[in-house]
């Protein structure tokens, strides 16, 4: 896959308990859910080298390039968004503890590391494209795709800063409001 959806917009398959391992489970987002979509990215360009959505599996490598980023961390549970109890709300824009780059990674250091995307510390927001010029510390720009349909190339760290990955886990049930965490 060349592309990667926006979880907190387009869910995983795991809207039951059993499936998603948690108490909370994903639902469907309807359109006139999301708040401000010339704002909130659905989509994006996903890393070139497709290791970094891989998993160890056997004596190779699976490539989960098909699933959606959780963009987000909650301050209990960090980056398994199906763990945090239904009532707490918490979530936030990357790690507590990284306000100035939000969990991102310098490209250098993910783009030979098999799994950012699944059982890593690191959030999954570090499997988006830098491929393109206009390279800041953390690596270059990647194409996102809003809401309301319109695209602009900018650095996932731009992205983070101006919140355009939303204002609420909307597919997630329970307590789903993004804080600022700032």
């Amino acid at each position: 896959m060349a592309y990667t959806a926006n979880a907190a917009v387009i869910p995983r398959d795991k809207f039951t308990t059993e499936l998603s391992g948690g108490p909370r489970v994903n639902v469907l987002v309807p359109d006139n859910r999301v708040i401000s979509p010339r704002a909130v990215i659905p989509a994006t360009e996903l890393n070139k080298n497709w290791v970094t959505s891989a998993i160890a599996a056997g004596r190779g490598l699976e490539s989960k390039s098909h699933r959606p980023l959780n963009p987000f961390y909650h301050l209990s549970t960090g980056t398994d968004e199906y763990s945090a109890p239904p009532w707490a709300s918490g979530f936030i824009y990357g790690p507590p503890e990284d306000r100035d780059t939000y969990g991102l990674l310098p490209l250098d250091k993910i783009d030979d590391k098999v799994g950012v995307i699944d059982g890593s510390a690191a959030p999954e927001i570090n499997v988006v494209g830098r491929h393109h010029p206009g390279a800041d510390r953390l690596g270059g720009t990647a194409n996102f795709l809003y809401t309301d349909g319109h695209v602009e190339r900018k650095t996932i760290l731009q992205t983070m800063k101006l919140r355009e990955w939303g204002s609420q886990y909307y597919s997630l049930s329970g307590e789903n409001e993004v804080l600022w965490g700032d």
